[in-house]
């Protein structure tokens, strides 16, 4: 009956391994981006672990996508290149949320396109020019930065928001008890 006991408690309990999942936003923005200029925005998480995996939402309008130079800049100084210059005379990156919810371009490693290939307006998943799984196992505590180049002669364009998704690979023990027997997992 003990067996039975302690089989029902550690089926009920979570997964052994799971990332604890961190999203930092920058909020509504108006950070204009003049031609031939370089932008940074930094967001500061304060969730200690390694990272398991990253994906950032953003949302520029008036600029041409292929204007614009994306880089994430990791709080270890290593950098991720997001787009060089892809998407043509297309304005902007995402559109409609000024919170970087719904509408938002997301670069992340899971999506099947890169903005080269994937069609206007840009917005959903697409893929970086940079894995960013590369980042996996650095401290997630830190400055972690968006840098804009925009190398249109005339264009201006507007950072209207950014979005940092943190996975933390962080390993948890469970212990729970029923009729006098104990199980961790």
């Amino acid at each position: 009956m003990a067996v039975i006991a302690a089989a029902a408690v550690a089926l009920a309990l979570p997964s052994l391994a799971r990332a604890e999942t961190h999203l930092l936003g920058s909020g509504p923005l108006a950070v204009p981006l003049p031609a031939g200029a370089t932008v940074e925005k930094s967001l500061r998480p304060t969730a200690h672990g390694p990272v398991g995996t990253v994906a950032l939402w953003v949302r520029v309008a008036g600029a041409h996508s292929g204007d614009l130079t994306l880089t994430l800049v990791a709080p270890d100084g290593r950098t991720r290149l997001l787009s060089r210059r892809a998407g043509g005379r297309a304005s902007g990156l995402g559109n409609g949320d000024p919170f970087c919810g719904y509408g938002a371009a997301i670069f992340t490693d899971e999506a099947y396109e890169s903005l080269a290939e994937a069609e206007t307006p840009f917005h959903g998943w697409v893929l970086p020019a940079q894995r960013l799984g590369t980042l996996k196992g650095i401290e997630a505590v830190g400055r972690w930065t968006l840098r804009i180049a925009n190398a249109a002669g005339g264009s201006t364009g507007q950072l209207a928001c950014w979005r940092l998704e943190l996975g933390l690979d962080i390993d948890t023990t469970k212990t729970a008890s029923a009729d006098g027997v104990t199980a961790s997992v």
